[in-house]
């Protein structure tokens, strides 16, 4: 009879092993009661780790694990090399060691934070690059659904006077330009969900909403020809040109300007795209930007390529 060997899920507190000493180390110059501060240490990163090991894929929980151990007990270290005059007296303080060693100490937790802020970001992106078209669409729509349901329920309190603090005119403006943008994008299919939205909101009121008079009501058609515009752009081939030290693609397919370099520029450059609205795309490896007429323009500027069109 065959059995299944059941896959071992490594715990935070298996992974974090040896985190008391490490925080009672951290704290034994610096405060009265470093076994106070070391239990809460490993209470507050114990459950930190237990969070963030539920939101990650179980086949990265090792290498997160080992990754998360390995900056903490780094804080940790060079916080153990920390003193206070309170604790250790101030005969022969060495203060200008000690402002190094502070120092380091808050450069290595900010080390820490900014590395579990950066995993998390990258599987954020991961996962939103993972969704189907039709998975995106549907999250996308329970946003702005939820945005008309909360508006509309504003302008339907106005009208029964139970809100009189609040500019029915200004609601009512920013619910159209919220369907106007969308339009504008291309957002047929949202278009017309929230047109329809709207019709039903409308039909249960005394006082609609807004009335047939306005000019969203014909926004559906706008948003079509919009649709079938970006449609048009997207099945256009990639071009390309090349310029001295890397290389400029027009991506139609993701709507984006994206320059590759031979060499990483040197920090002038960095600004310098980041003034231009670029910003660095991990995944393609390139600095990008969404492609349109201005960037266009501001790119012919920026790399001098008077043949771009």
């Amino acid at each position: 009879m065959q059995t299944t060997k059941k896959r071992h899920t490594v715990k935070a507190n298996e992974i974090l092993s040896g985190l008391y000493q490490a925080g009672y180390n951290a704290h034994r110059n610096t405060s009265f009661s470093p076994e106070k501060r070391a239990e809460s240490i490993v209470k507050d990163y114990t459950e930190e780790l237990e969070e963030d090991l539920k939101a990650l894929p179980e086949d990265e929980h090792e290498r997160y694990g080992a990754n998360y151990k390995s900056y903490l007990f780094a804080w940790l270290g060079a916080q153990s090399r920390c003193a206070s005059t309170m604790i250790t007296g101030p005969a022969n303080f060495p203060v200008r060691q000690q402002e190094k060693a502070h120092n380091s100490e808050r450069n290595k937790y900010n080390d820490f934070r900014e590395w579990r802020e950066r995993v998390f970001k990258a599987i954020e992106k991961r996962i939103e690059r993972e969704k189907t078209p039709e998975q995106k669409s549907n999250e996308a729509w329970q946003s702005i659904q939820a945005y008309i349901l909360d508006k509309t329920s504003c302008i339907i309190e106005i009208d029964k006077g139970i809100n009189t603090y609040t500019s029915r005119q200004l609601i009512v403006s920013n619910l159209a330009s919220f369907i106007k943008r969308m339009a504008k994008n291309g957002q047929a299919e949202h278009v017309k969900k929230s047109l329809e939205l709207l019709r039903q909101i409308n039909a249960e009121n005394t006082k609609p909403i807004i009335t047939e008079k306005s000019s969203i009501w014909k926004l559906e058609e706008v948003a079509e020809a919009k649709r079938e515009q970006k449609a048009d752009i997207q099945i256009k081939e990639s071009q390309s040109a090349d310029f001295v030290g890397g290389k400029i693609v027009f991506n139609y397919k993701e709507e984006r300007i994206q320059i590759f370099h031979d060499e990483k520029p040197p920090r002038e450059k960095i600004e310098e795209l980041k003034s231009c609205a670029y910003r660095w795309s991990p995944f393609n490896k390139c600095w990008q930007r969404k492609l349109t007429q201005n960037a266009i323009y501001t790119t012919k500027n920026f790399l001098k390529l008077e043949y771009i069109k």
